[in-house]
This record gives C-alpha cells, structure tokens and sequence, in this order.
C-alpha cells in the first residue's frame, strides 16, 4: 500500500525542523548538496548514469559527496538532510553531522553526544548506540585504566 504523500510530509517537516535546531546548537552548518555529480570512483552509493559521454552519479552518499568536493584542508562542521538513492530510484532519507578536521577523539564523542541530543528531541529514549570501533574506545579509555581490560573483553566478546 502506498504511503500517505501529504501526512508523511507533515511528519517529516516536523523531524526535519527538530534535527536543524539540534544541529545547529551544537554549531553545525547546514550544507546544501547537487543532487548530481560528475562520476568519482570516491563517491558511495547513489544512482550511475551517462549523459553526453561521461558518468555521473545522481543524489550520492552525502559524506563521500563533502570528501570528494573538500578542496583544502580546514575544520567544518555540516550538516545534512537529504534523500539518497542507493543505486536504483528509491531512495531513503537521511540526516547526519560532519566534523571534519577536528581533534580525532573529541570529533567521535561530540558525533556520539550530538546523536543522543537528536534522538531524545524527537521524543526517541530508549535506543542503542553501536561504537565499534576497538581503537576508538582504547582512546576513551585513557585515564581509566584500572577498567580498560574488563572494557576491551567485553567489547570484543559483543
């Protein structure tokens, strides 16, 4: 059965505006994409298609999308709300942060903090955050190291 056009609007409209106020506090900048990009072997997911003798790729995957356009090296703080297509013509809305160029852990703990800050606004409590990542949480774990071996065999045992 299909969707709703107009209600799922209306919901979206209200997620949409609770996840800007959420970013922008925590002093992200709303970053604005095209939705079509000449064909990287960089960009991710997205629909490929040929126009005029070249390959482009039409809404990608928006982190490899900043990446592949970031011309310097600078700190920035984005953020985006968008549709992505993964490769046919259904596509699924995504939103998400982009810290880039900042101290490395900081970066992960604010990606952390910033993601539980967007999930409690939209009234979403009880949820699940996955770090998976070994070396991120040995970095965690500097200065408590008393713990560190219980942590990491739990970690790894997951």
């Amino acid at each position: 059965m299909k969707k709703d056009l107009f209600s799922e609007s209306v919901r979206l409209a209200y997620i949409v505006k609770d996840l800007r106020r959420t970013f922008e506090l925590w002093g992200y900048k709303e970053i604005f994409l095209p939705s079509v990009e000449e064909y990287s072997p960089n960009l991710r997911k997205g629909t490929k298609f040929a126009y005029n003798n070249k390959f482009y790729m039409f809404k990608p995957d928006p982190t490899s999308q900043i990446l592949a356009n970031l011309k310097e090296k600078r700190e920035l703080k984005l953020y985006y709300i968008l549709e992505v297509l993964n490769g046919a013509t259904k596509g699924e809305w995504q939103a998400g942060i982009e810290f880039i160029g900042g101290n490395d852990l900081m970066v992960q703990v604010e990606g952390i903090l910033v993601a539980i800050t967007a999930l409690e606004s939209l009234g979403i409590n009880e949820f699940y955050i996955d770090v998976g990542s070994l070396e991120v949480w040995k970095k965690v774990l500097k200065g408590i190291e008393e713990y560190k071996p219980q942590i990491i065999t739990a970690l790894s045992r997951r």
